[in-house]
C-alpha cells in the first residue's frame, strides 16, 4: 500500500489533534457554549464548501495531480481532505479569535497585526504579476458574491453591538500569515491546481491573493456567531 496518499490527510489530522490538545490544555473554548462553538465551525465550513463548489463551477481551481491524497471525493473536484482542511482552518480561526478576545487588554494586538500586514503587503508587491484582462478577475468576482453578505451582516451587527474589531483584525492577520506560508506548499506539491488565467496575478509567494478571502470570510463569520448580542456568553478568565 502506498502511504504517500495519506500524507496530506494525515498531516491535517495531526495538526487538528494538536489544536485539540492546546484547546484542552489551556481551556480556550471552556468558557464558551459548546453549541455556539460547533455552530461557528460548521457554519463557516459549509459557507466555504459552497464557495469551493462555485470556484470549481467557474473553472477557477481543481484537485491537483499530486500523489498526496487518498482519492475519495465529497463532490466533483472536492476531495475529502478539503472538508477536513476547512474544519481545521475554522477551528484554528475560532481558537485564535477566542485567545485574542480574552487577552485583548494584555496583548499588543494592533502592533502584531500591523507588522504582519506590512510583511504581507511587501510580499504582495514583490511576487505579483497583475493580469489586465476581464477573465483574470473571475475568482475575485466569485469572492465578492460570497463576501458581500458577510460584510453587510457585520455592518448591521457592529452598529447594534460593538464587536471586538481589534481581536477580529488580529485573528485575520494570524490566519492570513499562516495561509501565506502553507497555501504555496499545497500549490507547489500539486494538492490543488488553478486555471491561472482566471486569477488576477496578484500573489503572496505562490498563492493567489484571492485565496485570502477564505480566512477573511471565516474570521468574519466565526466572530459574528461568537459575539452576537443574543448569543454571547462571556469567556471566564
Amino acid at each position: 500500500m502506498d502511504i504517500t496518499r495519506f500524507w496530506y490527510l494525515g498531516s491535517i489530522l495531526v495538526s487538528f489533534a494538536g489544536l485539540g490538545f492546546l484547546d484542552w490544555r489551556h481551556g480556550i473554548t471552556a468558557g464558551t457554549q459548546r453549541s455556539k462553538v460547533l455552530l461557528a465551525i460548521l457554519s463557516a465550513t459549509a459557507w466555504l464548501l459552497f464557495w469551493d463548489v462555485a470556484g470549481i463551477w467557474f473553472g477557477i481551481f481543481f484537485k491537483g495531480s499530486g500523489p498526496w491524497q487518498i482519492g475519495l471525493f465529497i463532490a466533483p473536484e472536492i476531495p475529502v481532505e478539503e472538508l477536513v482542511f476547512l474544519l481545521f482552518l475554522n477551528y484554528l480561526t475560532l481558537l485564535v479569535f477566542l485567545v485574542a478576545r480574552k487577552y485583548r487588554e494584555r496583548l499588543p494586538l494592533a502592533k502584531i497585526s500591523g507588522t504582519i500586514v506590512v510583511v504581507l503587503i511587501l510580499n504582495l508587491v514583490l511576487s505579483s504579476q497583475p493580469r489586465l484582462y476581464l477573465e483574470a478577475y473571475t475568482y475575485m468576482l466569485v469572492n465578492l458574491v460570497f463576501l458581500l453578505p458577510l460584510f453587510f451582516w457585520f455592518y448591521r451587527v457592529n452598529r447594534q453591538n460593538r464587536l471586538p474589531v481589534d481581536s477580529i483584525l488580529f485573528t485575520l492577520a494570524i490566519v492570513s500569515l499562516l495561509t501565506a506560508v502553507f497555501d504555496p506548499l499545497l500549490i507547489y506539491n500539486q494538492i490543488v491546481g488553478y486555471h491561472w488565467s482566471r486569477t488576477s496575478g496578484l500573489l503572496l509567494w505562490l498563492a493567489p491573493l484571492e485565496d485570502f478571502a477564505y480566512p477573511l470570510a471565516g474570521t468574519i463569520l466565526i466572530s459574528l456567531i461568537l459575539d452576537h448580542k443574543e448569543w454571547r456568553h462571556e469567556i471566564t478568565s
